[in-house]
Formats: C-alpha cells, sequence, structure tokens
C-alpha cells in the first residue's frame, strides 16, 4: 500500500502536467510505457522458453511513436507510410527468420513479435495522434488549452473512473463471476459499474470541458471507453493467464507493471481517437 501512494503522488500530477502541457515530454511519455510494455510483453514469452525477438520488437515498436509524431509535424498522409511500415515489418522478420535458419517455431516467433507492435506500440501511440485530433483553444479557469490535451486528460480520467467503479463495486457487491476463467475476481456487477462510471463521468465533464457535444455523444463516448477499457483488462488476462503470471512486472511497487496499468489504454485510445475522427470533428 505505501508503495502505491508514493507511486501516486509523485506519477499523477507528472502525468497530468505531461498532457496538459508537455510536448517533447508527451512523446517520450508515449515511449517510455511502449518500451517497457512490450519488454514484459516478450519477456512473458522468454519465460516459457518460447522464442520472440525481443530486442528487434521493442526497437521498432519504440520507432512508430516517433512515425507518428514527425507524419503529424511535417504534415504527412500517415496512411500511405502506415501501409510501408507494415510491409516493411513483415519483411524485415521474414527475412530475417530465413536468413537465422530456424524453422522449427518459425511462425509463432514471427508472428508473436509482430502481434506485439501492433497490440502495444500501434494502438497506444494513437494518444499522439489524440493530442492533434482538434488544436480548438479553450479556455479553463484561466487557462488555455487545447481541444485535442483535453481529450487526453479525459480518456485517462475516464478509465481511471471506469477502474476504480469496477474495483470497488466488484469487491463489495460482486456475486456474478463474469469470466472466471480468464479473470476470477472480475464480476458482473463490477463490469456494468465500470461502464456506468465512464458515462456519468461524460456527463460531468460535458460542462467542464465539452459544452458543445450533444448528450448523445457524450453517454456513447463514456459507454465505449468503458466498454473496451474493460476488454483491454481482459485481453491481458487471458494472454497472462496462458503464461500463469499474475503481474506483468514489478516496477511500479504494488501497482505491477507497466502493461498492467496502461492495458486498458491500449484498447480505450484507438476507440476514442476514431469515434472523433468519424462523428464529431
Amino acid at each position: 500500500m505505501k508503495g502505491r501512494i508514493i507511486v501516486a503522488v509523485i506519477f499523477i500530477p507528472l502525468l497530468i502536467w505531461i498532457m496538459l502541457c508537455g510536448e517533447y515530454s508527451l512523446l517520450l511519455f508515449v515511449e517510455v510505457v511502449v518500451g517497457v510494455a512490450l519488454y514484459e510483453f516478450y519477456k512473458m514469452f522468454e519465460k516459457k522458453d518460447m522464442n520472440v525477438y525481443l530486442k528487434t520488437g521493442v526497437i521498432i515498436g519504440l520507432l512508430i511513436p516517433i512515425f507518428y509524431s514527425y507524419s503529424i509535424w511535417a504534415k504527412l498522409k500517415r496512411e500511405k507510410y502506415a501501409y510501408f511500415a507494415l510491409v516493411a515489418i513483415i519483411l524485415y522478420f521474414m527475412i530475417k527468420q530465413v536468413i537465422s535458419g530456424r524453422i522449427k517455431e518459425a511462425i509463432s516467433e514471427i508472428s508473436y513479435t509482430i502481434f506485439g507492435v501492433i497490440y502495444i506500440s500501434f494502438m497506444f501511440s494513437h494518444l499522439l495522434l489524440l493530442r492533434y485530433i482538434s488544436n480548438t483553444p479553450k479556455n479553463i479557469l484561466g487557462f488555455n488549452f487545447t481541444e485535442g490535451r483535453l481529450w487526453i486528460l479525459t480518456i485517462f480520467l475516464l478509465i481511471w473512473a471506469s477502474d476504480s467503479a469496477a474495483y470497488f463495486i466488484g469487491v463489495k457487491y460482486g456475486k456474478h463471476k463474469i469470466m472466471p476463467k480468464v479473470s476470477p475476481k472480475k464480476s458482473v456487477e463490477g463490469s456494468i459499474a465500470g461502464i456506468i462510471a465512464p458515462i456519468l463521468s461524460m456527463i460531468l465533464l460535458k460542462y467542464v470541458f465539452f459544452n458543445e457535444l450533444s448528450f448523445l455523444h457524450i453517454i456513447l463516448i463514456g459507454a465505449l471507453v468503458g466498454i473496451f477499457g474493460e476488454f483491454g483488462d481482459l485481453s491481458e488476462s487471458l494472454l497472462k493467464r496462458e503464461f500463469e503470471i499474475k503481474d506483468s512486472g514489478t516496477i511500479l511497487l504494488g501497482h505491477g507493471g507497466i502493461w498492467d496499468r496502461f492495458d486498458s489504454l491500449i484498447f480505450a485510445i484507438p476507440v476514442l481517437y476514431y469515434y472523433l475522427k468519424f462523428f464529431v470533428f
């Protein structure tokens, strides 16, 4: 518990500053999350003596946030370069495997490595795209922030609300297990609370940040973040259960690993980004 309090006191204010004011520090934050989470993900395979390209996978994963940032600053057409990057990654790993001469479990070695890059780096790097989804300035309590930065803060607040509600309601009232084979402690009651909490939070944030948004958008955004955030958590639980581990790491002093802390956001960030991109902006 002491470790959890120390981590919260130090990192939450710093994280909020990075979200609202950081430029290069936001990119650095994404790089740290991606790099450490990928390392934890690949080490999970190595502990079971399953081969993956750990170093290469982490390096490629770290290049994706840089590519996202550069494409935004240089105003490149990301779709064209994203297709190129995907083809280049597949070609690289296939050729590397051929040169290595390793035939046994070749397809699993390549697939696990590429999956890690797409699942963690590609998905979480959408946080940088969310930053620039709108540069419209908004005055909040006398301070000017772009709308994109407010959406970054919002997605974290919604996930924190969802996780907290799911945990506390689940502990106190949870009687019906939702997916006992995947996550034995998660309950139907907790999961419902984990969807309602971000909806209520979005209603509150409407009057603070997004007064121009309709209630339909507000409710849908809250529900989508809650639902996909929970699936992000359950997906990590599914993968960890296969490898019989409880936490992905110990770096956060009682909070587990980086992958543990950001599993919900890995799903929720791109879902929010594309909802806003397709239906709001």
